[in-house]
């Protein structure tokens, strides 16, 4: 007989023992699936651990039934129900009385300091200081350089058995910062390297670095970036990303999408993907070294770094639409002699509509982590709406349609979604024109973006506004525009109040006369439905914003939003010229 093989359970006697009191029988089970009690122990058993309280929302008392006199009365207010059961609360409700002991907030106050620095570094190695001269062979210049760093190949080596991967650093390589690859003269004889986990396009590697030990030497972080690796921390960093890496990170997430987590999935399986060696997790690490690489680079590409700066264009990181009407910029200088029945050739069309996929979960972050571009993103500055969000906090009254919605589509939800204003004309989003929802979406919200997408067209003659349930917007906008953007209000005399060709067939006639593109004086062949064409593209990254933080999710969706424009500008060359020969055929 084949010997048995025996297991050990615990079986608890509850209901007839002393809670204290527990039995353990000790099973036998043989190969053919029989089971034989062996032998039957009581003992007592350990008081369970208790558990950490909960915190959790006090119930509403009701007004009839008046509180208790012993418990003291709370000073929170319980959440009022909407009709569809979902929660909806003040701007900030979700936020109070969460702290996080070194949230994200603290690490970028530390880091925002350094940015301009940073950049000056970063900028000292996109041109060699010897570039053009005469080559070391002395026999044409030094036009050409290698764009791949060569301390980050794998290697295989013989051992005996089978070829093994290997880092340059365990076969000896050790690099060297501040001398241009070569050793610093004032590094002692006996100085050990710090092994630096550095991650690059081909995996995780361990690379042995020294510092430059000279009097006047710059710190490690300036050391590292003039070698074209971005540190993880700033005080003794022993992790490092390259440039490259971090390119590659950036497209990937702008083109395809790809959240943080799976890219350096595959940067570990790349590393190994027999799971025979330990390889270190730097996903943290990279998630902040994008989120600051995303934001420099937005920096240097828009000119702010620089000190540079365009007329009727507030500071902003954004990449703007240069084909759209724009006072001092692209406009003629007789422009403002056009006459007023052709108005409409120097007019700007705008389009306003709301996204509910890109949302955020209402989840334990840091209620103080803030944009690294406050304010000069896409979205407009917190400080503009929060009287705004404060007044609305207790009211219930939306814009018809969210009946629609599907209940408890909202459930925890932070922020349910988007509203946002493009130029319909050539598809780009407006700086300073959107703003969050909270629970649905509400005139008011619509109202401050559509305010952003008009700063700096103050000068134009003729505006085109296309929003699906405009019929209703505009009945009381010039009224909440005088209450809260005065100056703005002569824009709504010139401005056209109209129905995208697609929303305006669920509109009643008089509305499909009234407010229709194709009876009105300038619209051309306009559909003024673009402002739904980037919300397929944007949605795919919703999933992975909705898990960010506040200050995380409007970085990375002002990168999104970026992309898109200037994919836009790329190919607008082409469009237009096409379109030009299509109307002159007409």
């Amino acid at each position: 007989m084949a010997p048995s093989r025996s297991r050990k359970y615990c079986v608890q006697g509850g209901d007839i023992l002393p809670p204290t009191v527990a039995v353990s029988e000790v099973v036998s089970v043989r190969r053919n699936g029989r089971a034989r009690i062996v032998q039957t122990t009581q003992h007592r058993a350990q008081p369970p651990a208790p558990k950490r309280a909960r915190v959790t929302r006090v119930p509403p008392i009701e007004a009839s039934q008046p509180a208790a006199p012993n418990e003291p009365e709370s000073s929170n207010k319980a959440d009022a129900v909407s009709e569809e059961g979902a929660t909806t609360e003040s701007a900030g409700a979700s936020k109070q009385g969460r702290t996080v002991k070194n949230g994200i907030s603290k690490v970028l106050a530390d880091w925002r300091p350094r940015f301009t620095s940073m950049l000056e570094d970063i900028l000292e190695g996109e041109l060699p200081p010897n570039v053009g001269a005469i080559c070391s062979c002395g026999k044409a210049a030094a036009n050409v350089r290698c764009r791949d760093f060569a301390p980050f190949h794998w290697i295989e080596r013989w051992n005996g058995r089978c070829l093994e991967k290997q880092d340059l650093g365990e076969l000896g390589l050790v690099l060297y910062l501040g001398h241009g690859g070569l050793r610093c003269p004032c590094l002692p004889e006996v100085a050990t390297p710090i092994v630096y986990t550095v991650t690059h396009i081909n995996g995780i590697h361990r690379v042995p670095i020294h510092h430059c030990c000279c009097p006047r030497a710059r710190d490690s972080v300036s050391q590292l970036l003039r070698l074209r690796l971005f540190p993880a921390t700033l005080e003794r960093p022993e992790s490092a990303f390259s440039f490259e890496l971090l390119r590659q990170w950036d497209l990937h997430f702008l083109t395809s999408k790809k959240g943080t987590y799976d890219f350096y999935e595959a940067l570990r399986r790349l590393t190994d993907n027999s799971g025979t060696r330990t390889v270190k997790n730097r996903y943290r690490e990279l998630n902040l070294a994008g989120r600051i690489w995303q934001h420099l680079t937005s920096l240097k590409r828009s000119g702010l770094h620089h000190g540079l700066s365009l007329p009727n264009r507030p500071v902003s990181v954004t990449v703007p639409c240069f084909a759209c009407p724009w006072p001092g910029f692209n406009l003629p200088p007789n422009w403002r002699d056009t006459p007023s029945e052709l108005a409409y050739i120097h007019g700007c069309e705008l389009g306003g509509d709301g996204n509910h996929g890109l949302q955020k979960k209402r989840k334990r972050d840091d209620p103080a982590d803030t944009s690294l571009a406050e304010g000069q993103g896409f979205f407009v500055d917190p400080a503009k709406t929060k009287d705004y969000l404060e007044e609305i906090a207790g009211d219930v009254q939306w814009i018809q349609g969210r009946a629609a919605q599907r209940p408890g589509k909202f459930r925890n939800l932070e922020v349910s979604g988007v509203v946002a204003v493009i130029c319909i004309r050539h598809g780009c989003f407006r700086p300073g024109a959107m703003v969050d929802l909270q629970k649905g979406e509400r005139y008011g919200h619509m109202d401050f973006a559509l305010a952003g997408a008009l700063a700096g067209l103050e000068e134009l003659m003729h505006f085109i506004f296309t929003y699906d349930v405009v019929c209703i917007y505009s009945v009381n906008l010039r009224k909440r525009f005088g209450e809260r953007f005065p100056h703005l209000v002569p824009l709504l005399d010139r401005m056209q109040m109209l129905l995208p060709k697609l929303h305006m067939l669920a509109h009643e006639e008089r509305c499909q006369i009234l407010y229709a593109l194709c009876y009105s004086w300038g619209a051309g062949l306009s559909h003024g439905e673009s402002v739904e064409h980037p919300w397929a593209e944007h949605n795919q990254v919703g999933l992975s914003t909705r898990e960010m933080s506040a200050g995380h999710r409007h970085d990375a969706l002002n990168a999104i939003h970026n992309h898109w424009n200037w994919c836009k500008m790329e190919t607008a060359k082409t469009y237009l010229a096409r379109k030009l020969k299509e109307a002159f055929k007409v």
